[in-house]
C-alpha cells in the first residue's frame, strides 16, 4: 500500500484533509517528474554545448584551409602573370591538387611517328579530335606537363599532342 492509500483509509471521515494530502502527494509526484525532466534537459544542454564546441573546431579548420587555398591562389596568379610575360610556368589546378604545369613557350614540332592523335585536352583519356601524319610540322604556343609526367604541346590551331612523337624546336622570344 502506498502512502496515499494509507492516508486515505485513515481519513475517510475527514474529506478536506484527505484532499489536501492527495494534492501534496500528486504535487510530490509532479516535482519528481519535473526533477527528472530538468536532469534530462541539463544533459541535453551539455550535449549541445559539446556539439557546438566540435562545430567551432571544424569551422576553425575550414577557415584555415580556406586561408591556405587563398594563399595558393595568390601565388598561382603571380605565376600566371610572370608566365604571361614569359618569365615562368604556371600550375593548373583541379580542386586542391596540381594536374598540370604549363610553360608559356612557342615553337614548332615535326611529327616523327606514322600518325599521332591530336587530343582535346592534355590527357591520354581526352577525346581525340584529329590526327597528324609523319613529317608534318606544326606550331605550338605552350608546353604542358600533366600529372603523369607526360609533356604535351598545345597546338596553335587547337588541340594537344604528346611531345614524345615530335621533334621540337623552341622559338627564342625577342
Amino acid at each position: 500500500m502506498d502512502m496515499f492509500t494509507k492516508a486515505s483509509s485513515r481519513l475517510k471521515n475527514k474529506p478536506l484533509l484527505g484532499l489536501i494530502i492527495a494534492f501534496f502527494s500528486i504535487s510530490q509526484l509532479w516535482a519528481d517528474d519535473i526533477g527528472k525532466n530538468m536532469e534530462t534537459m541539463q544533459k541535453a544542454i551539455v550535449m549541445l554545448m559539446e556539439k557546438q564546441e566540435a562545430s567551432d573546431l571544424i569551422l576553425e579548420d575550414v577557415k584555415k584551409q580556406n586561408s591556405d587555398l587563398e594563399k595558393q591562389v595568390k601565388q598561382l596568379k603571380e605565376k600566371l602573370e610572370k608566365s604571361k610575360r614569359g618569365q615562368g610556368s604556371v600550375e593548373i589546378l583541379s580542386g586542391a591538387s596540381v594536374i598540370a604545369v604549363s610553360e608559356m613557350v612557342k615553337g614548332t614540332g615535326k611529327v616523327l611517328a606514322k600518325s599521332i592523335n591530336v587530343r582535346e585536352y592534355p590527357s591520354l583519356t581526352s577525346k581525340i579530335v584529329s590526327f597528324l601524319e609523319e613529317g608534318i610540322e606544326v606550331e605550338f604556343v605552350e608546353l604542358v606537363t600533366d600529372q603523369e609526367g607526360i609533356r604535351w604541346a598545345c597546338l596553335k590551331r587547337g588541340g594537344y599532342v604528346s611531345t614524345k612523337w615530335l621533334d621540337i624546336t623552341i622559338k627564342e622570344e625577342k
